[in-house]
């Protein structure tokens, strides 16, 4: 186990090349970054926001937990990988993935959506949020009313998830959303 200095760190990959004679022998070599050293995190770089994109899938929260079976298909093995490769063919927006994953998030309950990057999907999900939380019969109320109430209430994370387990548990209505399904860059 080698623990590194700050300044060694600096130029890690050039530390790690002077050391591979010594350790090469050995086959393997923890390497301790320093205490001080904070990762850098690709999420806030403004040129990740904008470029990046993400597949997302529809999550139909209100059937989570009662969702209807998915009917058994009984046609020959054959017909099957004829009829996954034209639904890769015929997708919307979708990039070609193997059919195997494909297969994979339609047993699994999820339609594929639309691709983001990370500032659309941060837009919509910040518009999705007002409507759903937002002032119940704001055509009554003025435009000025409405700005003050957005200013003074925003849900707290404890009310949207409460929000969240109440549509599972007692769905009353419809809600789908969104999901981001590749994001393993960084944790915050």
């Amino acid at each position: 186990c080698i623990t590194l200095l700050h300044q060694e760190f600096k130029d890690a990959i050039g530390y790690i090349a002077s050391i591979r004679p010594q350790v090469e022998k050995y086959g393997i070599c923890r390497i301790v970054p320093p205490s001080s050293w904070r990762p850098p995190c690709p999420l806030k770089e403004k040129s990740f926001w904008k470029c990046t994109e993400f597949n997302t899938r529809v999550q139909q929260v209100d059937k989570l937990q009662n969702r209807e079976p998915k009917k058994k298909e009984t046609q020959p093995r054959v017909q099957k990988k004829r009829k996954r490769r034209k639904k890769l063919r015929f997708g919307m927006s979708q990039k070609l993935r193997s059919a195997e994953s494909a297969d994979q998030d339609e047993k699994f309950g999820f339609q594929s959506g639309s691709d983001f990057t990370l500032e659309e999907f941060q837009k919509y999900a910040d518009m999705f949020k007002e409507q759903y939380f937002g002032m119940k019969g704001s055509d009554e109320i003025s435009l000025f009313e409405i700005k003050q109430h957005k200013e003074m209430w925003r849900p707290s994370v404890e009310e949207i998830e409460g929000e969240y387990w109440r549509i599972v548990v007692c769905p009353d209505d419809e809600v789908e959303v969104p999901r981001l399904l590749i994001c393993r860059l960084c944790s915050y």
